[in-house]
């Protein structure tokens, strides 16, 4: 991973957990830029939270969602 797409990766994490709700069109773009195809079960389960702001979820739900997304970005590489 060269440097520029490295920092565009910490980038769009940041940019993941840092916004008020969760998108999963940013959780898709990490997976591409890191050469990745997510987990399509855990995938599935992301998609129910797209756009529900972090403040109405639970502490728990909220570490489970952060578990989440690092459990299906250790997906199959991209050929």
């Amino acid at each position: 991973m060269d440097v520029f797409n490295g920092l565009a990766v910490k980038r769009s994490i940041i940019k993941l957990f840092e916004s008020s709700y969760f998108c999963i069109s940013d959780f898709d773009e990490i997976a591409d830029l890191i050469g990745v195809i997510p987990d399509h079960r855990i995938r599935r389960q992301l998609r129910a939270y797209h756009c529900v702001k972090y403040a109405d979820l639970s502490a728990v739900e909220t570490n489970l969602l952060q578990e989440k997304v690092v459990e299906a970005l250790r997906g199959d590489r991209a050929i």
